[in-house]
């Protein structure tokens, strides 16, 4: 990493890359002088969301990318389709795995600009600024083309119609995809910096960097409705219209590319503490909590309420948290569509349904949360904490849970049971349920032990989102096996689901028990751990 991005500085800090940083309007100074900054702050852990200069996230994530396009590249090999499907095929998995890193980094780039508002008064222009934000997206590119192609760039040589030089030719194509996809993501948050709020930015970054998911999972939908369209009946069949047509559409890109990324040349840094602080509840009316009283009654009195508030505010406002959730949309999306067809289907039936994975959706939307749930935006105001007494922190503990617990997996089920008892029956609808809400509740008290600290008081660390994805396949297999294991063995007996939920609800209750204590302690150990850091920032100014 070091040696690369030595070789790219050489490179790009000669006189010819500082006159093309001129004409774009960015002053080659200080954009320098902003990318060396950057860099610091990456070595000293000060940056570590951002991917392209997160050296061990950045690597990581390469080797997986690298490993699951050699299992495809067998894969497909082994079919021998044409060397023109194979490498069309790769050009498109490619420009997805692309756009969706390069969505979601740009987006963090740009709408969450938190050291900016330390720059704000400096003679920087908006050019200069976020050219230095986004040079961290040629180190991703630098180092995903190569890991997502190299595989299929050797092995397309074994194809029948290939020629010597194919893996040339793969190489470059996906560079010149890889670039082009760089170039929209530019564009497109060019166009909204120009248009949208400073204040609306970050929900609507956010639903923009969701993009890519929901167009994989209703890209089927999307094919069956344009194939009703009859395109031919409204275009003349002439040859020169298509023609003219093609041409328009390539300009209108082509414009769309130059004045996306000329937007990002406004002096973006005045609007960066609207852009910050945007989408904040300052200045908007609160609502009393409904379930605050609730949990204040029956889990435990006011400091379990305090840790519930605590966290429901924060998982409505905090940046990094709803960022790294997006992911979680896409098998969300999936099983609504595939439920809101299958979901009269009984699980008490002959039938297999959508309706069966659903104990197991809570799980995957838990662990989703629980993953996420310890970094935060605001993380350097742990130190408020510190004065909170020791003695309420179980509580605060048992607040996190309940809050999740209520929102996530009671209230979903008392509202599920209704239309499930319409179509299967009370008896059946009831018994569902209370399988369900036993089994997520397991799942909770299992994986709130992956939150290891205080809740949003850690920086958002993008190689602890890398290692996500091998989780989730994992998880995903397994939540697969105890599917089946459900379908041919246990939903058969209505007697053997009733067995399972008189044993499963104690054995959920002394877990979620052992798991809030679990959390105390985290939260604990994180508090030392601030405590540390602040003696040594005391003794670093007294010295």
């Amino acid at each position: 990493m070091n040696a690369i991005r030595g070789i790219l500085t050489r490179l790009l800090r000669g006189r010819r890359s500082s006159a093309l940083l001129t004409a774009l309007g960015v002053d080659p100074r200080r954009y320098w002088l902003l990318v060396d900054l950057f860099g610091e702050l990456s070595d000293r852990g000060e940056m570590l969301d951002q991917l392209g200069s997160n050296h061990v996230s950045l690597k990581v994530i390469t080797k997986l990318y690298f490993g699951f396009s050699v299992l495809l590249t067998l894969g497909l090999a082994a079919t021998g389709m044409p060397v023109s499907r194979f490498l069309s095929a790769f050009l498109l998995f490619n420009g997805f795995i692309i756009l969706s890193v390069l969505l979601s980094e740009t987006g963090n780039s740009l709408i969450n600009p938190v050291e900016g508002l330390i720059l704000s008064h400096q003679p920087i222009n908006g050019a200069t600024y976020t050219a230095a934000k986004l040079t961290h997206l040629v180190m991703i590119l630098v180092y995903l083309v190569p890991g997502l192609n190299i595989a299929p760039a050797l092995g397309g040589l074994v194809l029948k119609d290939s020629r010597w030089w194919y893996p040339i030719e793969h190489m470059a194509a996906a560079g010149g995809v890889s670039l082009a996809v760089a170039l929209i993501c530019c564009a497109v948050f060019g166009w909204l910096l120009r248009f949208v709020p400073a204040r609306r930015l970050r929900a609507v970054a956010q639903a923009v960097a969701a993009l890519p998911l929901l167009v994989m999972v209703l890209l089927g939908r999307l094919q069956r409705v344009l194939a009703r369209v009859d395109v031919n009946r409204w275009i003349p069949s002439s040859p020169a219209f298509h023609r003219g047509i093609t041409l328009v559409l390539i300009g209108l890109v082509i414009a769309g590319f130059v004045g996306g990324i000329r937007a990002l040349s406004a002096d973006f840094l005045i609007n960066v503490s609207g852009v910050v602080h945007g989408g904040t509840p300052v200045g908007v009316r609160r609502r009393r909590s409904l379930t605050g009283p609730l949990i204040a009654r029956f889990f435990g009195g006011q400091t379990v309420r305090a840790g519930s508030g605590f966290v429901s505010r924060m998982m409505l406002r905090d940046w990094q948290f709803r960022r790294q959730l997006i992911p979680s949309v896409a098998p969300l999306i999936v099983f609504f569509v595939t439920a809101a067809r299958q979901w009269r289907t009984d699980v008490f039936g002959p039938t297999f349904g959508a309706m069966h994975a659903l104990p197991h959706l809570f799980g995957f939307i838990l662990l989703f949360i629980c993953f996420v749930l310890p970094y935060g935006n605001d993380y350097k105001a742990i130190w408020f904490f510190l004065t909170v007494p020791a003695g309420s922190l179980h509580g605060f503990a048992g607040g996190v849970w309940a809050t999740l617990w209520l929102h996530l997996v009671l209230i979903p089920h008392l509202v599920l049971v209704i239309p499930l008892a319409a179509a299967w029956g009370v008896w059946h609808a009831a018994l569902f349920a209370a399988y369900s809400l036993t089994i997520a509740s397991i799942y909770l008290s299992l994986e709130l032990r992956i939150v290891d600290g205080m809740p949003f008081m850690r920086q958002p660390d993008a190689a602890k989102g890398s290692v996500l994805l091998p989780i989730m396949v994992g998880g995903g297999i397994a939540a697969a096996v105890a599917v089946g294991l459900q379908y041919y063995l246990l939903f058969h007996s209505p007697a053997a689901v009733l067995a399972v939920i008189l044993a499963g609800a104690p054995a959920a209750w002394l877990l979620t028990r052992s798991a809030i204590n679990s959390l105390e302690n985290s939260v604990r150990f994180s508090f030392s751990l601030a405590t540390q850091e602040t003696t040594a920032i005391y003794r670093e100014i007294d010295a």
